[in-house]
C-alpha cells in the first residue's frame, strides 16, 4: 500500500474495512464461478468460451443469463453437427444398401448413436479419434416413465426381460441343432441325452436315437432338441456372467477390506473401540458388494451377449485305425532278410 492509501486507512478505518470486505467476496465468488464454468464444461465436454472478467462482485443473475447463453450457443452447435453426421451416415449406408430390410434398419439405429470424434494429442503430437455417444437417452427415458407406477413399470421390465431371454435361448438353440445337424441322439452330450430322455420318455427317445442324424427327425423332436440346446447355451452364458461381476467385485471388496484394516487404527484416536468400528464397517461394506452384485448382474443381462460354445458338440467320433497288415501277404522286409543269409551261406 502507497501512502495516500495508509493515509485513507487512518482516516476512515470503516470504509477501509468495508473495501476489504468486497474484495473477499469477489475473490471468492470469482473462485466459484470459475469452478462452476469448469464442471459444466467436463460435463458438456466442450468448451463454453467464458472467461472470468469480474473485477468487482459478480452479478449472479447477469452471470446466470450468460451462462445458459453458452449452453444454449453450444447445444445449438452441436446439434447441428449430430445431424450433419447421421445424415451422411444414413447417405452412405442408403447407397451401399440399395433395399432396406428391418434388419438394415435396426442397425442403422443403433450406429446413429455413436460416432467419431477426431483430437490433437498434446503428448504424441498426432491426431487421435475416439469413438463416442452422439445421443443418450436416459434423461428422455426418465421423462416417459416419470408418470408410470412404479409396480407396473417394473412388471413390464421384468416381462420384457423374460421375453429376450426367450429369443435369445431360441437362436442359440437354433445355432447349436444347426451344427449338431449330422449327429444322431445318442452322440450328444450325457446331460443332453438325460435331458431329452425326461422331455421324451425313454421309449421315445430310444426310438430315434438310432433312425438317423438330428435333421431327419420329426419336427416336435427337433424343436425339443432346440430348446434344451438353448436353454444350456443361455445358462451356460449366464453362469459366465454372475462369475465375472462376482469376481470383479470381491476384488474390489477385498482392497477396501485392506484399506479398512490398515486404517481402522485411527479410530482410537476417536475415543471409540477399533474391532468395533471394524466390525461395523466390514459389515456395510459387506452389504455394498451384495448389492453392486446384484446391481451389476441386472444391467449386464439385458446387454448379454453370447458366443456358440463347443460344449454342446457332439462326442468326437474315434478316428478310424488303419487296416491291419494281412497275415496271409509275405512282408518284403522279411524276403530280402532271407536272401541275404542264402547269400551268406553260399560265400
Amino acid at each position: 500500500m502507497d501512502d495516500k492509501a495508509l493515509q485513507q486507512v487512518r482516516e476512515d478505518p470503516q470504509s477501509f474495512q468495508q473495501r476489504i470486505r468486497e474484495m473477499v467476496e469477489a475473490s471468492f465468488g470469482l473462485r466459484i464461478w470459475v469452478g462452476l464454468v469448469q464442471a459444466v464444461e467436463r460435463r458438456i465436454g466442450e468448451s463454453l468460451n467464458l472467461k472470468p472478467s469480474f473485477s468487482a462482485s459478480i452479478d449472479w443473475d447477469q452471470a446466470s443469463e450468460d451462462l445458459q447463453n453458452a449452453l444454449g450457443n453450444v447445444w445449438d452447435a452441436r446439434t447441428e453437427r449430430i445431424l450433419g453426421e447421421i445424415e451422411t451416415d444414413l447417405q452412405n449406408a442408403v447407397r451401399e444398401n440399395s433395399t432396406l430390410e428391418a434388419q438394415d434398419r435396426i442397425r442403422f439405429l443403433v450406429q446413429m448413436s455413436y460416432g467419431q470424434r477426431s483430437f490433437f494429442d498434446r503428448k504424441t503430437h498426432q491426431r487421435q479419434s475416439v469413438k463416442v455417444a452422439r445421443l443418450s437417452y436416459p434423461f428422455y427415458a426418465a421423462n416417459l416413465i416419470s408418470d408410470r407406477d412404479p409396480d407396473e413399470l417394473t412388471d413390464q421390465v421384468v416381462r420384457h426381460l423374460d421375453g429376450a431371454q426367450e429369443s435369445l435361448k431360441k437362436l442359440l438353440g437354433n445355432a447349436a441343432f444347426s451344427r449338431l445337424a449330422g449327429s444322431k441322439l445318442d452322440q450328444l452330450e450325457s446331460r443332453t441325452q438325460n435331458q431329452l430322455r425326461t422331455a421324451l420318455g425313454q421309449e421315445a427317445f430310444d426310438q430315434y436315437a438310432g433312425q438317423g442324424p438330428l435333421s431327419s427327425l420329426p419336427d416336435d423332436v427337433r424343436e425339443s432338441v432346440s430348446n434344451i440346446l438353448g436353454s444350456q447355451a443361455l445358462a451356460r452364458a449366464q453362469r459366465e456372467l454372475f462369475l465375472s461381476v462376482g469376481d470383479r467385485e470381491w476384488v474390489d471388496y477385498l482392497t477396501q477390506m485392506e484399506a479398512l484394516r490398515t486404517s481402522i487404527g485411527l479410530e482410537a484416536y476417536g475415543q471409540r473401540d477399533p474391532l468395533v468400528q471394524y466390525k461395523s464397517r466390514a459389515f456395510d461394506l459387506f452389504n455394498v458388494l451384495l448389492d453392486s452384485i446384484r446391481a451389476g448382474v441386472v444391467a449386464h443381462m439385458f446387454r448379454l451377449r453370447t458366443t456358440p460354445s463347443s460344449s454342446t458338440a457332439a462326442k468326437q467320433a474315434p478316428s478310424p485305425r488303419q487296416p491291419a497288415a494281412d497275415k496271409d501277404k509275405p512282408d518284403s522286409t522279411a524276403k530280402k532278410s532271407g536272401k541275404r543269409r542264402k547269400r551268406k551261406r553260399k560265400r
